[in-house]
């Protein structure tokens, strides 16, 4: 329907509307009309029968009584012209108001009509009955078979809980085998006196530690129990960034067991170092990254792809005031190792492709500066060296070390590294890939941005010559 036709249609409601209005105000006047006509006749009748009464009966009531000729006795009360004058008019009254109600609310319907016309843009207003769809989305049904992932990736992930000489510890894990063998992270059970296992049929029973990789961050732990449920695992290869991924854990305490969170894949490979207290990189780590929500009790539980399928073992996330960057130890690796620990107790036989031990050039060295005297100091069998105070320069003549160049001074070479043979005790390494030394951390930095196996550029002095050297990378022992 069009708009004028619209327009026309609700004009001649509008009009109906209006001429019922007319019609009910003319049918209550005339039934007042009929109501006074009615009451004056009544009340005409009435004077005239009492007017013709009181002129027979006059004289004698007013003798016998002494009463006024037009008051009437009517079973003990008392009735006069005057107060039936105030009866009709009460009827009037009632009357009218009646009309004006009826009147009233015929515009009321007509002001509504009008406003809803005007409100809905000249359209009559439309509504769709609620109702109950027993369709199903796509999007609900993948839901749907995500959390029947989570339930079935639930039945294989336990509690862990720690005692240590200092305190107790909350982690999580994942069951392996049929037979008992649980995975989790090295750092969960590292040092820990005893370690009890909660199921998720509710059964708690005792573990106890078959091995662990500390560079891997990887432990498995065994119980005495037979028929468990084994997780699912899926190659990391299948990993992409944005991929929906949950994660079931323990955080914060054993109350809080079983929590699922839902985050996505960020970064796939991502490259973690880890330094020691004293600042000095120790390894780099090469995990899944998710900003899924993590807290300390998820350590060693499962980071799951929708169809329940272990991706990714938790094991770190930033800390402080940075929120949403989590990490994951790949499946890939973490099986490789588990495998190597159930079978022998340790991973020693696996090329880990999670962790890389640090790089490093094969020497002891220290910075110099240029235009400063030096000593070398031997203590417990090692040679230090370091800035001469005033008395050494005058006592230690034979030890002492000028610098005509800054940059790392290298003290002693390692053998079977890369720079045994290249480099001797007494050269200044003064470049690094191309860049100046400038410090001992610098110069370190450049080494551990690189990986075991790659080859280094140097640059350096030699009793006064500028030389130069290509050396590969070996790892830290």
């Amino acid at each position: 329907m069009d708009d004028n036709s619209l327009n026309n249609e609700m004009e001649n409601e509008i009009e109906k509307e209006a001429e019922t209005v007319c019609n009910a105000e003319d049918q209550a006047s005339e039934s007042l009309d009929e109501t006074v006509d009615t009451a004056e006749n009544t009340a005409g009748g009435a004077d005239e029968n009492t007017d013709q009464s009181a002129d027979e009966n006059a004289d004698v009531k007013a003798e016998e009584n002494n009463s006024t000729p037009y008051s009437l006795n009517l079973g003990g009360s008392e009735f006069s012209a005057p107060d039936y004058d105030k009866k009709q008019n009460k009827k009037k009254t009632a009357l009218i108001i009646a009309v004006t109600a009826v009147y009233a609310l015929a515009m009321g319907v007509v002001i509504g009509i009008l406003l809803s016309f005007l409100y809905s843009g000249g359209k009559t207003a439309n509504y769709n009955p609620v109702g109950v769809s027993t369709e199903v989305s796509d999007e609900a049904r993948e839901d749907a078979a995500a959390l029947s992932g989570i339930a079935k990736a639930k039945e294989s992930v336990v509690v862990i809980t720690t005692t240590t000489i200092d305190a107790k510890g909350t982690a999580t894990g994942i069951v392996l085998t049929e037979n008992g063998y649980i995975l989790t992270n090295h750092h969960a059970i590292d040092g820990a006196l005893s370690i009890t296992v909660t199921f998720a049929d509710g059964i708690s029973t005792s573990a106890t530690l078959r091995g662990s990789s500390e560079a891997d961050d990887l432990a498995v732990i065994k119980v005495e129990r037979e028929g468990l449920i084994p997780a699912e695992f899926a190659s990391t290869s299948t990993c992409y960034v944005g991929q929906d991924i949950y994660v079931i854990g323990t955080p914060v305490s054993t109350d809080y067991r079983w929590t699922t969170t839902k985050g996505i894949i960020s970064y796939v490979d991502r490259e973690i170092k880890i330094y020691n207290d004293s600042g000095t990189l120790q390894k780099k780590l090469k995990l899944l990254q998710t900003d899924a929500m993590l807290n300390p009790g998820n350590s060693g539980g499962p980071m799951i792809n929708t169809d329940g399928q272990v991706l990714g073992i938790i094991n770190m996330k930033l800390a402080g005031d940075i929120e949403g960057i989590g990490f994951a130890i790949p499946s890939d690796g973490a099986i490789e190792i588990a495998n190597a620990i159930m079978k022998d107790g340790h991973a020693d036989s696996v090329d880990s492709t999670i962790s890389s031990k640090r790089p490093i050039l094969g020497i002891v060295g220290v910075y110099i500066q240029e235009g400063l005297y030096y000593v070398n100091i031997e203590q417990d069998g090692q040679t230090y060296i370091r800035v001469a105070s005033a008395e050494e320069k005058r006592t230690m003549k034979d030890k002492l070390i000028y610098s005509e160049y800054s940059g790392l001074y290298v003290n002693s070479v390692t053998e079977n590294t890369g720079a045994y043979g290249k480099l001797q005790k007494g050269d200044v390494i003064v470049e690094v890939e191309g860049e100046e030394v400038t410090s001992r951390s610098q110069f370190s930095s450049v080494l551990d941005d690189m990986s075991v196996g790659d080859t280094v550029e140097i640059k350096f002095r030699r009793d006064g010559a500028l030389c130069l050297a290509e050396i590969e990378l070996t790892a830290e022992e």
